[in-house]
């Protein structure tokens, strides 16, 4: 009986999330109340204050679930991170998750471009968007260090440096993807800029052949 009542408490949990993302898609963070969110699932104030002590409480489970949710479809469907082969089909995997999963594409949208971040707000939930960034970031970090002792890492680039490039491309491509700024096929164009980052990369690649 309390392994049902425990597994209970868990789906409400779960349906409290998602209301409170369909809820702070609709409406933004300021205007979204507990009543809002009690009243979407059937449930008195109370029942979500039991959960949820705070909005501010409530929005980190939201990022922590929504995030691990779709890391947990990235890895069912993407090859690991953790060889140079395998960087461009992770991230491309990756995309195509994000761009077909509705879920993942909503949360990313409202992360992006519908949250209301303040200063308060942002430095209340620093730690834990840190946190939950800080894994593909650390995954690539050592295929790169790897590659740095193996001599595949070109020898004027740190493994961080390689990081950021590899990164900064993905971030700034599916940016544009969920916000819409222009048509495109994301998984192809991460195919191709990764690919063509990766090359640029590569230590045994000619220096004038980098240069043509």
């Amino acid at each position: 009986m309390a392994r049902r009542t425990k597994e209970e408490a868990m789906e409400t949990r779960e349906r409290i999330l998602e209301a409170a993302l369909e809820l702070l898609s609709e409406k933004g963070y300021d205007r979204t109340t507990f009543v809002d969110i009690a009243d979407r699932i059937g449930l008195t104030k109370g029942a979500v204050y039991w959960h949820f002590a705070s909005k501010q409480e409530l929005f980190l489970a939201l990022i922590r679930f929504f995030t691990e949710r779709r890391e947990r479809l990235v890895e069912a469907q993407a090859v690991p991170l953790d060889c140079w082969e395998h960087i461009q089909p992770h991230f491309v995997e990756r995309s195509r998750v994000i761009m077909l999963d509705p879920v993942c594409r909503k949360f990313a949208y409202f992360l992006s471009f519908q949250m209301e971040w303040t200063d308060e707000l942002h430095a209340g939930v620093e730690d834990v968007l840190r946190e939950l960034r800080k894994d593909l970031f650390v995954q690539l970090l050592e295929v790169f260090t790897r590659a740095k002792t193996d001599g595949v890492l070109r020898s004027d680039i740190a493994p961080r440096e390689a990081c950021l490039m590899i990164i900064s491309l993905w971030k700034g491509l599916f940016a544009n993807d969920v916000g819409q700024y222009a048509r495109m096929d994301l998984p192809r164009c991460v195919a191709v800029g990764i690919d063509v980052l990766l090359q640029g990369l590569r230590g045994d690649v000619p220096a004038v052949a980098r240069k043509e």
